[in-house]
């Protein structure tokens, strides 16, 4: 899933924009495309190979059948999605130094539906859909839709693998998704618009959905203005490219700093070393030499660090992000032998890995302090409580 969604938002999406010739005067492609191409091609395979490099004996069924035979509360899911939502409703109440806690705990909610379609629960379908439509109507109302267009697709992956799904009902399942996901682009910045000018009466969901209900695909498009602005959502390699523009012509090759800080501020404790004020964006500004509004954050990605620590030799960082997640699922695959639920536990710690515009401070950083999190959450269970997850 990490692969895919990078193909598809740096590879698929500047090849379209090379080849609409988009010349948006900000979302563009900033240096030619051969000179982009090879670059980004030769990072993906990289982080291909990497991501192969531990993961190549994992008995994907093996796994989901100790699953099914591990005994636990059946009350476990609906457990995890009143904590989930009832997180995410508290959210805004809760003060900035457990914020990230309230977050984490608000995506149990997600695990729930994992749990419900590995034990084969009769009410799978069901819960699940309600889980979902729920969440649409909370991202809805708050005009922010990124964290459920992840989990839809990766709930998808997981209920492919787990459900015997045909060919066709998963190529059907697709084209529905990419039909909403094309429709909730198209518009989502008007929408958005009303949302926060307070023009939205009643339900921002209902809202939303008459406002996709009203859009009129076939002919959007076959235009290629319209085209344009839907493949702007696609497409990351436009800030990828700038980096390449503005490093190292304008600023020198960062030579590793980047990587060295986000290793010390995720990893490093803070009594032995002060932590970074670090904001989404900082590195935007800094490596692509583009001004972002107030309220904007744009990260660079892996990719764009990458170059702009490295210059072309950047695929290597990539390959080494690769072997690391890997290591990671090797780990999960392994403790899974005495925790068999852990590996429905997956997504949600690569949660920001999947993200191709999130950097590698933002993403280590939550890799680590979840998987901190997710230890302490089945030892204070298994071992105070006695509760088996």
């Amino acid at each position: 899933m990490t692969l895919l969604i990078a193909v598809l938002q740096l590879i698929l999406g500047p090849i379209i924009s090379y080849q609409l010739g988009t010349v948006d005067t900000k979302y563009r492609m900033y240096v030619p495309e051969q000179t982009y191409m090879p670059f980004a091609v030769s990072g993906m395979l990289a982080f291909a190979l990497g991501l192969k490099v531990f993961n190549s004996n994992i008995d994907i069924k093996k796994m989901f059948k100790s699953v099914e035979s591990y005994r636990m509360p059946k009350s476990i899911p609906y457990m995890f999605i009143f904590i989930g939502m009832a997180s995410n409703a508290l959210s805004s109440f809760a003060p900035s130094a457990i914020a990230f806690a309230f977050f984490l705990f608000g995506q149990f909610q997600f695990i729930a539906i994992c749990y419900l379609f590995a034990t084969r629960s009769r009410s799978r379908w069901t819960v699940g859909a309600l889980v979902m439509l729920i969440s649409f109507f909370i991202s809805a109302e708050e005009g922010m839709f990124h964290n459920i267009i992840l989990w839809a697709g990766l709930i998808f992956s997981f209920v492919c693998m787990q459900a015997k799904l045909t060919r066709l009902q998963k190529y059907a399942v697709l084209a529905v998704g990419a039909f909403a996901l094309s429709s909730l682009q198209s518009v989502k910045s008007d929408f958005r618009d009303e949302l926060w000018s307070g023009h939205v009466r009643g339900s921002a969901g209902l809202a939303l959905i008459a406002m996709m209900s009203a859009e009129d695909p076939p002919e959007e498009l076959q235009s290629v203005s319209q085209l344009e602005k839907l493949n702007i959502r696609l497409n990351q390699g436009w800030v990828v490219s700038a980096v390449m523009q503005h490093v190292p012509q304008s600023r020198p090759f960062a030579g590793g700093a980047t990587i060295k800080d986000a290793v010390a501020d995720s990893l490093l404790p803070r009594f032995l070393f002060a932590k970074r004020e670090v904001l989404v964006g900082d590195a935007f500004r800094e490596y692509t030499g583009l001004p972002l509004g107030g309220s904007t954050s744009i990260g660079i990605g892996l990719l764009g660090e990458a170059w702009a620590n490295y210059g072309w030799w950047g695929w290597i960082l990539m390959g080494v992000w690769g072997a690391v997640l890997s290591g990671t699922m090797s780990l999960i695959v392994r403790y899974s032998k005495y925790l068999p639920t852990l590996v429905l536990w997956s997504p949600f710690l690569f949660l920001m890995a999947i993200k191709a515009e999130t950097e590698l401070a933002m993403t280590l950083n939550y890799l680590f302090k979840s998987s901190i999190f997710l230890a302490l959450l089945y030892g204070l269970l298994r071992r105070v409580f006695g509760i088996k997850i």
